[in-house]
């Protein structure tokens, strides 16, 4: 994973994969039209795409942000509104 991740020596803070309980090899990803799904872990992982691997990285506060290492690994996870969430509306 380090050889794929371009901040790897800058944020050298390790890698997970957010399993379902119920299901061990079904990962949370980072989908290719940009949505959060669900994939199989060894397939991510095999294919490369790494859309279901994810960095923890400790911030000055109690938060941490979450970077995906999905395209060039350099994007967090965010908020933001959408009308199209029902909850939002």
């Amino acid at each position: 994973l380090k050889q794929k991740d371009k901040l790897a020596d800058e944020l050298p803070f390790g890698y997970v994969q957010f399993t379902n309980p119920k299901e061990s090899d079904l990962c949370l990803a980072i989908l290719e039209d940009g949505t959060f799904g669900a994939k199989s872990c060894q397939d991510d992982l095999k294919d490369g795409k790494l859309e279901t691997v994810f960095s923890i990285m400790p911030t000055t506060t109690s938060a941490v942000q979450i970077r995906s290492l999905v395209l060039e690994s350099d994007e967090c996870i965010v908020t933001f509104f959408n009308p199209n969430i029902p909850i939002q509306k």
